[in-house]
């Protein structure tokens, strides 16, 4: 009886849908792809353009059958590049980077170092690149400056000036993108944690537009660091520290670059600014986050630790982090003599103190112990590096022959036997303590520390200038009998393809050495030959195969299939070096060496025939794989589920384009799939998200999307792009959990995005979530019961009014038409509001206080748009208000002000005095002065001009 209620799938409804979402990918590859000076209209076009010049460039010395193999693989849409690879490869109308995206440095803390970005950013953008910026170097609010200023403005105000370039440059169909980031040590962060959630409070008003200054063109995250994750874990203090300028100008204007470790290592000296709680520092990033998705978190610790191209060279890779490492009194190898890791006088090394953190005994065979924090590692006899906490039964390397002679280490290290073993039988803790970190100034990356092989405690993250060339998979092509009990992934076709991926990737890697905007960009790409190959439709293979996204069997599936492609991604690389050739920061045997010690590559487990083979023919490239959120791609591909998130909505009710009739929309892997059946009569349109196994992402709790994204971050060597989707009632308290919850699972960095907590973005409140359409023209739809209710454009004025309430600053913003009547009134309410009598913050007292300005604000907006009259609307506000100070009065007060003819016959005179409703009267001075029958009369005094 049920199933006679529901919509059947038809013929016609499955034609339509699936035109609609060709429509949505000719629009996509038409704006974003096709070169129209070669009359390209379709995306097949683009992708003979792409593989014609692939052929012509491939070296020679590749096998024809590869290249054959490369080109059906892309041709078949199993494997597309890139944005920027599509849009400009053999373009000749303007210039274009093939790459994606890039790193651009402040060089230094000074007004031509800001302005030399702000030029480097447009000229990236111009060639269609996006870009990433790091604003630790800038000095904070108030220091001194040598110029008429006196003090700095700060480094966050100079955040609009990147922003704006990002809005307006752009080419080809896309607009600069910009992620800027702030290290959590610096004293502005606060600023830089609230500036996109609070931008009035943070960067005012601007004198000469009466304005606030505007970020809406870049992403911001806060680079946190393993300290103070630890510190926030233990509710410890934390520093806001800077470099003290006045104590060694010179020095800083000639070595200060945003780099803490490297400064403090250089005998800098910081001062430290302010001395916060890091728990309410973390929760403040939380509440932001919570208010508008803005910033995200990036674990540096984290990224430096599992890059391995940041191990290959420290000079070209600069380090951007450091772990806590040993106590000060361990001893280290200073060419022929032992020091102190804290003397001074060290030739060899540099090493500087770092904090207080746990540290462990070590106790071996030969009776030696040896004192490490318990993440630091040591090196074993196979080579690798291992973690102190996890060496106990491990045979560590011995020194002898490695990095010192026998003579020497007999001198050094009288009781310990020369060449025996070194077993680790234990270890005690010996508690909190004061540690140091060191590094070595020349290679190698480890040292003789207290009779044993230690690796450096800085370890590196990306190089400035560096970039993302990137291509995906679409991995649900790789899936065979989808959606039945025969459903397998063919997991030697695509691990085939990978090898196929990286020649074609590498190949675009060549085109592009001098297609970047910058020198500098040049320099960096021609070194490293990095490249990132990523997945799309991962939500749709998991669908097709009956998996749950989320499930402990996707974990698993993905363990499997990210780690074979890992393998196969390096394998390809050192077969290609060893035809055309290591690039140059593989050339030398030692950064071989450290690449293959690197935590990453330890993780992967490779063959030792592998290893031995990239020691001796070392690889064509530095990094390998990423996960990007693939959008325009995931169109392209077919719409399938865009990068490894899971699906958003498989339905929702949306217009043609053509007809203008609203219908249900539904996820073209489906349709794909009943198109194809026999009898797709069968399937009720109300039932295929269950038919078809999807997951959709506010059915995921926060922990198994961390989940998925920390099985795919194991064998991913770059950063991943995903974003956890949460409910409009998520707290701010539940965002700090996901944000211990990533770093503990060692993820990156991670992002969250609560719905409703920006404006004008997907949202399962819109019933045309994802339609493409021009900005409606302002006109009167049909709304329930017969009435006509006015639509909003895409972009509307809007005026704010700043007001005080219950103690608390807040804003209420009215947005108005074009003959300036109110259409839309909405209010940000501040974070104090939720502060109780006791001056304590209660999330509950602000939730509560939230939903009355959001109800009142909803209804009014509601009767606005219908064309009530503004008078009607006051007067009910005022009749429900019992104080001049309550959130109805209040808003009135606002609303009154865009009433330009009140009807007072509906006001008493009481009302009239008391709301100020009049002009100011001569003889009283009330605001009561009104006119009837073409006479006035004051309210309050009985005073008349008419005698």
């Amino acid at each position: 009886m049920l199933d006679k209620l529901k919509t059947p799938v038809t013929k016609q409804w499955l034609e339509t849908c699936i035109d609609e979402h060709e429509s949505l990918k000719a629009t996509v590859s038409e704006k974003k792809y096709q070169h129209k000076d070669k009359d390209e209209q379709y995306f097949t076009e683009v992708l003979k353009r792409v593989v014609n010049i692939f052929e012509e460039s491939v070296d020679a010395r590749q096998k024809t059958a590869d290249v054959g193999e490369t080109i059906g693989m892309i041709i078949g849409g199993k494997f597309l590049p890139a944005g920027s690879i599509l849009s400009g490869l053999g373009n000749t109308e303007y210039a274009c980077s093939l790459s994606n995206c890039y790193l651009t440095k402040l060089e230094n803390d000074s007004l031509e170092s800001i302005f030399d970005a702000f030029k480097k950013l447009a000229r990236t953008y111009s060639y269609r690149g996006g870009s990433g910026i790091d604003i630790t170097v800038l000095r904070p609010k108030k220091a001194r400056v040598n110029n008429a200023a006196l003090t700095s403005s700060g480094a966050v105000s100079f955040m609009p000036i990147f922003s704006s370039v990002t809005e307006v440059i752009g080419q080809m169909g896309r607009r600069g993108a910009l992620l800027i980031s702030m290290d959590v040590r610096h004293p502005d962060i606060l600023s830089f944690v609230w500036v996109k959630a609070n931008p009035e409070s943070i960067l005012g008003i601007d004198p000469f537009t009466q304005k606030t200054p505007d970020i809406s063109g870049a992403n911001i995250s806060v680079k946190v660091t393993d300290e103070f994750m630890e510190a926030v874990a233990q509710d410890d203090d934390w520093n806001l520290i800077f470099p003290d300028r006045a104590a060694d100008p010179e020095k800083y204007d000639a070595e200060w670059d945003g780099d803490y470790e490297k400064w403090i290592a250089s005998g800098g000296e910081m001062y430290i600014h302010e001395t916060v709680r890091a728990r309410d520092l973390f929760r403040q990033i939380a509440e932001a986050a919570w208010q508008c998705g803005d910033p995200g978190m990036l674990f540096i610790d984290t990224v430096q630790r599992m890059s391995p191209g940041t191990f290959i060279d420290e000079d070209r890779l600069k380090p951007m982090g450091v772990n806590p490492c040993v106590p000060p009194y361990a001893l280290l190898l200073d060419k022929d003599r032992l020091r102190r890791i804290d003397d001074p006088e060290a030739q060899t090394w540099t090493s500087w103190k770092t904090g207080e953190k746990e540290v462990i005994r070590l106790h071996t065979n030969i009776g030696l112990s040896v004192d490490y924090t318990p993440d630091h590692e040591l090196k074993l006899v196979d080579g690798s590096f291992r973690a102190a906490k996890d060496c106990v039964g491990e045979k560590l390397s011995h020194p002898v022959d490695v990095i010192i002679k026998e003579e020497l280490f007999a001198s050094l290290y009288p009781n310990i036997p020369l060449n025996t073993p070194i077993i680790v039988t234990g270890y005690e803790s010996l508690g909190v303590q004061e540690v140091w970190d060191f590094k070595m100034k020349e290679p190698p990356n480890y040292n003789l520390c207290q009779g044993v092989i230690a690796h450096n405690c800085g370890e590196q993250a990306l190089g400035w200038y560096n970039n993302c060339l990137l291509g995906a998979f679409a991995l649900h092509k790789y899936v065979e009998n989808p959606w039945s009990d025969k459903a397998e992934f063919d997991d030697e076709a695509f691990i085939s393809d990978v090898y196929k991926a990286v020649l074609f990737m590498d190949t675009m890697a060549g085109i592009n050495q001098d297609l970047h905007p910058l020198l500098e960009q040049r320099e960096a790409d021609k070194y490293g030959r990095r490249i990132g190959i990523e997945v799309t439709g991962l939500g749709d293979a998991l669908a097709m195969l009956g998996i749950p996204y989320g499930s402990e069997e996707a974990l698993g599936w993905i363990d499997h299939i990210f780690h074979e492609k890992a393998i196969a991604e390096i394998e390809a690389s050192n077969s290609l070096a060893m035809t055309l050739g290591p690039c140059p920061a593989m050339k030398s045997k030692e950064a071989r060496k450290q690449f293959l010690d690197s935590p990453y590559i330890q993780t992967l487990g490779l063959s030792f025939k592998l290893q031995g083979s990239i020691v001796n023919h070392g690889l064509r490239n530095t990094a390998f794989n990423t996960m990007g959120p693939c959008g325009s791609l995931s169109i392209v591909a077919g719409n399938c589920t865009s990068g490894m998130e899971p699906p958003f909505a498989i339905q929702y009710r949306r217009k043609t384009r053509l007809s203008d009739k609203e219908f249900t929309f539904v996820h073209q892997p489906i349709l794909d799939y009943l198109r194809k059946v026999d009898n797709p009569e069968a399937f009720y349109i109300e039932n295929l998200k269950d038919d078809f196994h999807y997951v959709e992402s506010h059915e995921l709790h926060w922990s198994d999307r961390i989940e998925m994204q920390a099985a795919v971050q194991k064998y991913t060597d770059a950063s991943i792009s995903s974003t956890i989707n949460l409910s409009a009632n998520t707290s701010s308290e539940v965002i700090s959990d996901i944000y211990l919850n990533a770093w503990e699972k060692g993820l990156k960095g991670v992002t969250v995005f609560r719905d409703g907590c920006k404006e004008g973005v997907l949202s399962l409140g819109s019933s045309d979530a994802s339609q493409t359409k021009e900005p409606p023209q302002k006109t009167m739809s049909p709304a329930a019961g017969g009435m006509f209710m006015k639509e909003l454009l895409d972009v509307e004025r809007a005026e704010r009014h700043r007001v005080l309430w219950k103690g608390a600053k807040m804003y209420i913003i009215i947005s108005i038409d074009d003959d300036d009547r109110p259409v839309e009134v909405f209010v940000k309410l501040p974070r104090e509001a939720g502060i109780n009598g006791d001056g304590i913050y209660s999330e509950e007292t602000y939730q509560e206080k939230f939903s009355l300005w959001e109800s009142v604000t909803r209804l009014a907006s509601l009767l606005l748009r219908t064309g009530m009259p503004i008078g009607k609307i006051i007067k009910q506000l005022d009749k429900s208000s019992y104080s001049v100070v309550d959130a109805s009065a209040v808003l009135a007060r606002v609303l009154r002000k865009y009433q330009d003819n009140p009807d007072l016959d509906e006001y008493t005179d009481e009302e009239i005095t008391d709301l100020k409703l009049g002009i100011e009267c001569r003889e009283c001075h009330e605001h009561a002065y009104v006119f009837e029958g073409g006479c006035g009369v004051c309210k309050a005094c009985g005073y008349t001009d008419c005698g």
